[in-house]
């Protein structure tokens, strides 16, 4: 059975656009994956609990099919992760890539390992704002509010800016011809990203 999950993206060490390239093309030459969509791309101020000064963060979101178990596409992620090169599992430490499993169907699971919806989404502006790019009247399993409305009502104060003039450093060019939102970023399944 095919599910639709949304992975959030992060990188702010190294070439930040390079990883998300990379991560594309790994997303993509996986079996049991099908990358749909991208948000657009944003850059966000780095957390104020690391005290450290680092560099900001290129974010966006996935949309992606997948046949994997939850468990699964989190082994997928962390493993992704670690060949583009994460050594640290601190939340607040400068990485080049963090891939988290933001929305998987309207599943709302928990373990000692994995919580679903990802448990900061709703306090997450850097998280709802590209969320809202690919669905914005999606529900919250939990909350029963859109998307839309969670972003409405977020009070995260951190930084959020549209990189509009990069979004299309991917040069793609099998776009949906009416997608729903003229910003979005449509791959094939079999298209791998430059």
């Amino acid at each position: 059975m095919m599910v639709t999950a949304y992975i959030g993206f992060g990188s702010n060490l190294g070439d930040r656009q390079a990883h998300l390239r990379a991560t594309l093309d790994r997303l993509s030459a996986c079996d049991h994956i099908t990358l749909k969509r991208v948000s657009r791309l944003y850059q966000t101020e780095p957390h104020k609990k690391n005290t450290d000064p680092q560099p900001w963060y290129l974010n966006c979101v996935l949309e992606i099919e997948t046949s994997l178990t939850l468990h699964q596409l989190l082994s997928t992620l962390k493993l992704i992760e670690k060949e583009l090169g994460r050594k640290t599992k601190s939340d607040w430490k400068p990485r080049p890539v963090d891939l988290d499993i933001l929305l998987y169907g309207t599943i709302i699971y928990q373990d000692n390992g994995l919580r679903v919806p990802h448990s900061d989404l709703t306090q997450r502006r850097f998280v709802l704002q590209p969320l809202c790019d690919l669905c914005p009247t999606f529900l919250h399993p939990e909350y029963q509010m859109s998307l839309q409305e969670l972003l409405n009502c977020c009070t995260d104060k951190l930084k959020v800016v549209d990189w509009e003039n990069k979004r299309n450093v991917f040069q793609i060019s099998h776009c949906d011809p009416h997608p729903p939102f003229p910003h979005q970023i449509h791959l094939q399944k079999h298209q791998k990203p430059l």
